[in-house]
């Protein structure tokens, strides 16, 4: 398996991520926040291996660690690389959260990938401070799943919005209301 992992900064305090796996096979996308003594991280890479990667790249970009990683909704390509960030804490969406309880087991042992579930849930707004800064992570009903969730960084007016939406009309909108996309 060839794994691809990249940072590539947007603002001052924040980043995106890239995991490539087998030249596009499966790939993920992921939103980093710098903290003064942390990172907030939106979303993990899309399966363990890659994971470790990506952790170890931010560990040695940043020298801090992962204290806290929104999981913007139950796709496999959200949640399949959860386990190498058992050190930090999980967030998500209620609706994540019955989702992920709801999951047929035999589904996720045929990909052998771990289920991790959310360490705090949020039905609406959950806001993590530091001594100068925020985060405020919204669900709103919709979006690209049912349980979708997306962060928004004041500081630099940065939102990361997980797949909702996604471009040039691959939306996948099959469990869910296009019209709670729109606000």
């Amino acid at each position: 398996m060839e794994i691809d992992c990249k940072i590539e900064k947007i603002t001052t305090r924040t980043a995106i991520g890239r995991s490539i796996i087998d030249k596009g096979d499966k790939q993920a996308n992921l939103g980093v926040i710098e903290f003064n003594d942390y990172l907030i991280l939106i979303d993990p890479s899309p399966n363990e291996a890659a994971a470790k990667i990506m952790k170890s790249l931010l560990k040695e970009k940043y020298k801090k660690s992962v204290k806290y990683l929104l999981v913007s909704h139950y796709h496999w390509d959200h949640t399949f690389g959860l386990p190498p960030f058992s050190d930090s804490t999980i967030l998500g969406s209620e609706e994540l959260m019955k989702i992920l309880q709801e999951i047929n087991v035999n589904q996720r042992q045929q990909h052998k990938e771990v289920i991790v579930l959310p360490d705090i849930t949020f039905s609406e707004k959950l806001v993590i401070r530091d001594a100068s800064l925020a985060v405020e992570f919204y669900y709103y009903g919709g979006g690209h799943t049912k349980c979708s969730t997306f962060a928004y960084f004041p500081e630099e007016k940065v939102l990361f919005t997980g797949d909702s939406p996604m471009k040039k009309g691959k939306e996948n909108i099959s469990d869910n209301n296009v019209l709670l996309m729109i606000h």
